[in-house]
């Protein structure tokens, strides 16, 4: 290993720390400085779909240890449509918003813990097979619990090339893409605020894997994915950028109904 690479592993290093050697000098967060928080949720279309209430999702009679032992990586589908129901429900564990407190700083209770309940994730979904809805890219309205299409010509070539060429991924039933707002963090975390949302989205990715196996289907986290052409199909800015506004990929999964010849791990 050269001194160069030695160098800037060094400096990836501190973002696994409570406090790093690069913080000295930094500001204030913009809460301590009364700057206006940050939306808690995105919407980006009008052309909106009302999905199934989660609560009807027929579910597996599974205890929770059988759960925790059946959650494996599963990346063969059987070729078969999953419901509206199922995403429904998988949304819901994954995202899904238990209460918003609060008048001049909210806060969105969800199904998944987040630092200071800020929820710097997005849910975004190309959507292949499932029964009721076309193909195409959606964005999750975590509020209401709402699907908006953004896309409904979605670049096949395109998805394949952002999920590195990984072909059960990009012809998956539904394939996850998970982006951050970072600045919904940094707005009281600063500098801490990057370590905080990708521990964030273990907690969604976990949850999604969970609830997979309550509706009798399986997931496969995806972390080798390619950063431009991920941020290209989700119509987002490329590049980095200090604006307010920026988002980013940061993970994405592959689900589909199980079936017995499933490639696991």
């Amino acid at each position: 290993m050269n001194e160069q690479t030695k160098y800037h592993l060094m400096k990836r290093r501190e973002i696994l720390k409570s406090y790093s050697a690069l913080d000295a000098g930094w500001e204030e967060s913009d809460e301590s400085q009364s700057v206006e928080q940050p939306e808690l949720f995105l919407e980006k279309s009008d052309n909106r779909i009302v999905l199934p209430p989660h609560e009807e999702t027929p579910l597996c009679n599974l205890s929770f240890t059988e759960l925790l032992t059946a959650r494996q990586s599963t990346r063969s589908y059987e070729d078969k449509d999953m419901t509206m129901s199922q995403l429904s429900y998988l949304l819901w564990a994954t995202q899904g918003v238990q209460k918003v407190v609060g008048r001049k700083k909210k806060a969105g209770f969800r199904t998944v813990p987040s630092a200071g309940c800020r929820h710097a994730i997005e849910t975004y979904l190309v959507i292949n097979r499932v029964s009721g809805l076309q193909a195409g890219l959606y964005h999750y309205l975590p509020l209401t619990h709402e699907l908006e299409l953004l896309d409904e010509q979605c670049d096949k070539k395109l998805v394949l090339e952002a999920v590195e060429g990984q072909k059960f991924a990009a012809e998956a039933p539904v394939l996850f893409l998970w982006t951050a707002v970072p600045y919904r963090m940094e707005w009281r975390y600063v500098q801490k605020a990057i370590k905080y949302i990708l521990l964030d989205a273990g907690h969604i990715c976990e949850n999604l894997y969970l609830a997979c196996e309550m509706i009798g289907c399986g997931g496969c986290a995806i972390g080798a994915y390619n950063q431009d052409a991920a941020d290209e199909l989700l119509m987002l800015s490329p590049g980095p950028s200090g604006e307010k506004s920026y988002e980013c990929t940061v993970y994405a999964a592959a689900v589909g109904r199980k079936k017995a010849s499933a490639e696991q791990k």
